[in-house]
């Protein structure tokens, strides 16, 4: 009975014994695993600061592009306008001219 009493008490210690460390090396990871959530949470909270100030610089970029757009557009429409103007001053210069040169050729030549 001191035989088996012993050995049980031994097999008891050996179980406290494994306990223990199985214990201690899952607390051990449970500290790991803590640290690595605190390292991702870390970096997401970065990625969502890094996502917030891309959106804002995409903001701005699409409203100097706007700025742009409207800008090129106006400078176009100038530009139009600008080609007609030119066109009626060409075209009146040269009814002006043909008017001169007709009334030249008047001039010239008496009418009989």
């Amino acid at each position: 009975e001191k035989a088996l009493r012993k050995h049980a008490e031994e097999k008891f210690i050996e179980f406290e014994d494994s306990q223990e460390q199985e214990k201690k090396d899952l607390q051990t990871r449970v500290e790991s695993l803590e640290s690595q959530t605190r390292q991702l949470e870390l970096k997401a909270k970065n990625y969502a600061d890094q996502i917030s100030r891309l959106e804002e610089r995409e903001a701005e970029l699409k409203k100097e592009y706007n700025a742009l757009h409207q800008r090129h557009t106006e400078m176009i429409h100038n530009y139009m306008e600008h080609l007609e103007r030119t066109k009626l001053h060409q075209l009146s210069g040269s009814e002006q001219l043909e008017s001169t040169a007709h009334s030249r050729i008047r001039k010239e030549r008496p009418i009989s």
